[in-house]
C-alpha cells in the first residue's frame, strides 16, 4: 500500500470522488454524496486500514460507507451496486476499487460477517426472536406487522462485530426489546459463559446491584449471543462527575471478581499496541508520528521499569459510558476484551477518556491542572492500592492510543496533539494527573443541571 491512496482515503474532500466516480453506485435520488467524513480508521493487519466513512445524501440525512484497504477477495457475485436506503441506513453496497487496492461495503455486505446481512433483516429475524419478543400484536398487514421487529444497529466494528436492538415495530405500550451481539466467529458463546460467570460473582455494592446484562440465547448460524435489554443501554450521555465515580466504584466491583478462563494481558502486550498503532500512524499521518516517537520511546522505556503487576479481572476497554446507572442496577456492558491484568489499565483508560471529552466538550489544555486524589482514594478503599508508577503508565499510554485513534477521524482528530501532550506530562510527572480540574468542571455541570 502506498501512503498517498491512504491519506487520501483519510481526506474527506479526496474521498467524495472517490465515492462519487471510482466507485460505479447507482446513487438514490440520483444525487451523490457530499460532505463526507472520516467516523473511524482502524489498522488491521500488519498494513491494512478498515474504515468508516460518513456523508450526506439527498434529503439531507447522513449515511456510512465501509472501507478496507488492501481490498479482501471477493467473488464477482457477491459485489453489488444498487444500494437501497433503509430509514436508518444504505445497504446493499460491494465494489472493488482496484486503482485504490480498495473493496467498499455497507455493513450488511460485510465480507468477513456474510451471516450480518441477515441479522439486519426485519424479516428473516422476527420468527428468530418470537421466544423472546413473543408475536407481533400488530395484525394490520403492514411492512412492518409483517416483519415483526425493528432492527437498530448500536455499534458496528467492520469485519469484527456488531451489536443490534430488536424490538417490536408496532404494538401498543412500551415496545419489547432485546439486544444482540454478532461476531465474525462463534466467539458469542463464551461471552454469554463470562455474563452468566460475572452475574454470579458480582456481589452487591454500596447497596446496590452491579451486574452485567443478563444473557438470553444464541443463534449459532448468525454467531449471535442475546442479552436483556438494559433500560438506557447504548445512550451517549457525556462523562459527568456522577457518572465517573460511579464508573469507578463498578470497576472497583470488577476487580475483585475473579473468571475462569481469562487471557493475560501484560505490559509486553500493552506496548505491542502501542507500537501498532504509531505504525498505523507512520503510514497515514507522517507529520503527526514524528512529533509522537519521542513520546513512543519514553512509554517503552517506562514499561521496562514497571514492578510486577498483581493481576486481576480487568475490562481493557473501559471508560465512562460502559457503566448504564437505574433505579434497579449500575450495569457494566462490552466484555468482548476482558483479561487477567495490572488494573490500572482500566484506570488509565478511564481518566484518558475523561480527559478527551473534556477537551471535546471544549476545555483548554492549560485548564487541566494536577489530579485530586478523591476518585483514587475512593477505588483504594473498595479495592486494591495502586501501583503510581504502573497508574502514571497506563495513563499515559491509554492517552497515547485515544490521541491515535482520534487523529485519524475528521470531527476530533484536533485534540490528539493535547492528549498526547498530556501523555508526555504524565510520563515525565506520573504522581500527578491533570484531572482535578476536569472533575471540578463536571461537578459544576451537575449542581446548574439540578
Amino acid at each position: 500500500m502506498t501512503a498517498m491512496p491512504l491519506r487520501m482515503l483519510l481526506d474527506p474532500p479526496a474521498v467524495e470522488p472517490v465515492l462519487r466516480n471510482a466507485v460505479p453506485i447507482d446513487w438514490p435520488s440520483g444525487e451523490p454524496p457530499c460532505d463526507a467524513r472520516v467516523e473511524r480508521c482502524w489498522p488491521i493487519r500488519a498494513d491494512g486500514f478498515s474504515f468508516e466513512w460518513s456523508f450526506k445524501l439527498a434529503g439531507g440525512r447522513r449515511y456510512t460507507l465501509h472501507g478496507i484497504q488492501p481490498a479482501p477477495t471477493v467473488a464477482a457475485s457477491a459485489e453489488s451496486t444498487c444500494p437501497t436506503l433503509t430509514p436508518t441506513a444504505l445497504r446493499g453496497v460491494c465494489v472493488q476499487v482496484p486503482a485504490l487496492n480498495l473493496l467498499i461495503h455497507s455493513a450488511d455486505c460485510d465480507p468477513h460477517m456474510p451471516h450480518l446481512a441477515r441479522c439486519l433483516d426485519p424479516g428473516q429475524m422476527s420468527p428468530r426472536l418470537t421466544a423472546w419478543l413473543g408475536a407481533p400484536s400488530d395484525q394490520s398487514g403492514s411492512d412492518h406487522s409483517r416483519a415483526g421487529v425493528a432492527c437498530e444497529p448500536l455499534s458496528y466494528r467492520a469485519g469484527r462485530r456488531a451489536a443490534i436492538a430488536y424490538c417490536h415495530a408496532q404494538g401498543r405500550g412500551e415496545p419489547r426489546r432485546v439486544f444482540g451481539k454478532t461476531y465474525r466467529n462463534g466467539r458469542g458463546a463464551r461471552l454469554m459463559r463470562l455474563h452468566e460467570q460475572l452475574n454470579e460473582r458480582l456481589q452487591p455494592q454500596l447497596g446496590w446491584r452491579i451486574c452485567a446484562p443478563r444473557p438470553l440465547g444464541f443463534l449459532p448460524d448468525l454467531h449471535m449471543a442475546l442479552f436483556e435489554w438494559v433500560r438506557g443501554s447504548f445512550r451517549r450521555a457525556g462523562a459527568t462527575a456522577g457518572r465517573f465515580l460511579a464508573a469507578v466504584d463498578a470497576l472497583s466491583a470488577l476487580h475483585r471478581t475473579a473468571l475462569d478462563g481469562l487471557t493475560p494481558f501484560t505490559v509486553a502486550d500493552d506496548c505491542a499496541v502501542l507500537r501498532r498503532w504509531h505504525a498505523a500512524l507512520t503510514l497515514a499521518d507522517p507529520r503527526s508520528a514524528e512529533h509522537t516517537h519521542g513520546l513512543l520511546n519514553a512509554l517503552l522505556q517506562r514499561a521496562a521499569q514497571l514492578p510486577p503487576a498483581r493481576p486481576c479481572t480487568i475490562h481493557r476497554d473501559f471508560y465512562a459510558r460502559q457503566v448504564l446507572i437505574s433505579a434497579r442496577a449500575t450495569t457494566l456492558v462490552d466484555f468482548d476484551t476482558l483479561a487477567q491484568g495490572d488494573p490500572g489499565v482500566d484506570l488509565g483508560n478511564l481518566v484518558a477518556h475523561a480527559l478527551f471529552d473534556q477537551l471535546a466538550a471544549g476545555a483548554r489544555l492549560e485548564s487541566l491542572p494536577a489530579i485530586g486524589s478523591g476518585w483514587l482514594e475512593r477505588y483504594e478503599h473498595l479495592n486494591q492500592r495502586i501501583d503510581q508508577r504502573s497508574l502514571a503508565f497506563y495513563t499515559a499510554s491509554a492517552l497515547f492510543r485515544v490521541g491515535a485513534v482520534h487523529a485519524l477521524r475528521s470531527a476530533t482528530r484536533r485534540h490528539a496533539p493535547a492528549l498526547w501532550q498530556l501523555a508526555a506530562m504524565k510520563i515525565s510527572h506520573p504522581t500527578r494527573s491533570p484531572l482535578a480540574t476536569a472533575l471540578g468542571r463536571m461537578e459544576q455541570h451537575d449542581a446548574l443541571s439540578h
